[in-house]
């Protein structure tokens, strides 16, 4: 089966987890996928954004037996509502499985996102026994957001509580609004709500950092729990309380899911994956073998891995500083992607108004300037596509 899959935000946990599953049971089960979208969206200029739409915009839909589509890694600039409307009016589509995200006219294998928050709404309600609890939702155009809100309403219903609109804080899914948030919960007289649940690790730690840094104890002053149990998590002092909702289980899903389909089988239009509850000090549960000297160890190195990946951004734009030819570019940019040692082969492709041109390769270390034209309708040229099983970005 050959796959055509669109993936954003691949530098962020979730999407990179997701290709290299993906990857994993391509190779193991012979499929071959080609993966379009980008690593980040770093300005608003609109020429930027056009650039990114036109990665999309390149794949062939015909050529594939199948689409796994990841729409919510796509928001930025309105990536994803013009992929979707592509999609929609194709005339020779194949099926699309639509993961971790409802879309409309698409399989989807989605986190059962309500019963999962549900279930840490209800352990949380279990330990506090009020209704003195702060809630932070995701970005409120995404439906797993909703969803995850009305597994706490479902739960707080349940106990009898109310919810108050002051105790509910809007979030975005990231890191960036710890202090925001910490300003909503804490109360006039300095105290915080018994506990405060979030939509997703990312907010949860964020504003976990921020509580401490201003003389909070977790879990004494306040419970926190997070959602998707990244590695962060588990390093984070305290460990964050959590669901785990594999990326290794998304991926072999929709696999799975096109398989079937491919077969002949008829599937639910939707297939839900379960979370499972992970229990940490965030809520005053003690991890067991709690090895305190490897645990700075796997904090150090997420740390180092971010301030990397920065780092590259900085050092990656004042190197092209010094590029002072095109050919000196070509060269440049195979030497910059193959010292990350994650391809086996670089193809380095102009999109051309009338057609494409290879311009540089690169294969075990190897680089070569090359000048093949080829037609539009191919992502390579013939002569170096492969439909050997693997993945291709």
């Amino acid at each position: 089966m050959k796959i055509c899959a669109f993936i954003g935000d691949m530098y962020r946990d979730y999407s990179s987890e997701l290709i290299l599953s993906i990857q994993k049971c391509a190779i193991e089960r012979g499929h071959s996928v080609d993966v379009f979208g980008n690593c980040s969206v770093p300005s608003e200029n609109p020429l930027h954004a056009e650039g990114l739409k036109k990665i999309l915009s390149l794949p062939n839909y015909s050529d594939y037996d199948g689409i796994i589509l990841c729409s919510d890694t796509l928001h930025h600039a309105g990536l994803n509502y013009e992929l979707l409307e592509n999609l929609t009016s194709a005339s020779d589509l194949p099926p699309v499985v639509s993961v971790r995200a409802e879309e409309s006219g698409f399989y989807s294998v989605v986190p059962d996102n309500r019963q999962i928050m549900y279930e840490i709404s209800k352990y949380v309600i279990g330990k506090v026994k009020s209704n003195d609890i702060g809630f932070v939702t995701g970005r409120d155009d995404l439906q797993d957001s909703l969803e995850r809100l009305a597994g706490f309403e479902d739960a707080m219903e349940e106990a009898g509580y109310t919810i108050r609109k002051d105790m509910v804080f809007h979030g975005n899914y990231w890191t960036d609004q710890g202090p925001e948030t910490a300003d909503f919960f804490i109360k006039e007289d300095g105290t915080l709500p018994q506990a405060i649940i979030c939509s997703n690790d990312y907010m949860a730690i964020a504003l976990t950092d921020e509580l401490l840094n201003r003389g909070y104890s977790v879990p004494r002053d306040t419970l926190i729990t997070g959602v998707d149990n990244l590695d962060a998590s588990s390093a984070h002092v305290p460990s964050i309380t959590t669901s785990d909702i594999p990326e290794t289980v998304l991926g072999r899903t929709a696999i799975d899911c096109l398989e079937r389909i491919n077969a002949g089988e008829e599937i639910d239009i939707c297939t839900t994956v379960p979370g499972r509850l992970i229990y940490r000090e965030s809520t005053g549960d003690a991890m067991s073998a709690r090895d305190i000297d490897e645990m700075h160890r796997r904090l150090d190195a997420i740390q180092r891995n971010y301030y990397d990946k920065t780092r590259a951004f900085v050092l990656l734009s004042s190197d092209y500083e010094d590029v002072l030819s095109y050919d000196a570019c070509v060269n440049y940019t195979l030497k910059n992607l193959d010292s990350y040692g994650l391809f086996n082969r670089i193809l380095l492709c102009r999109y051309c108004e009338n057609d494409r041109q290879m311009v540089g390769f690169c294969e075990n270390s190897n680089y070569s300037r090359t000048y093949i034209n080829f037609p539009s309708s191919r992502l390579v040229p013939e002569e170096y596509d492969t439909s050997e099983p693997g993945l291709t970005i």
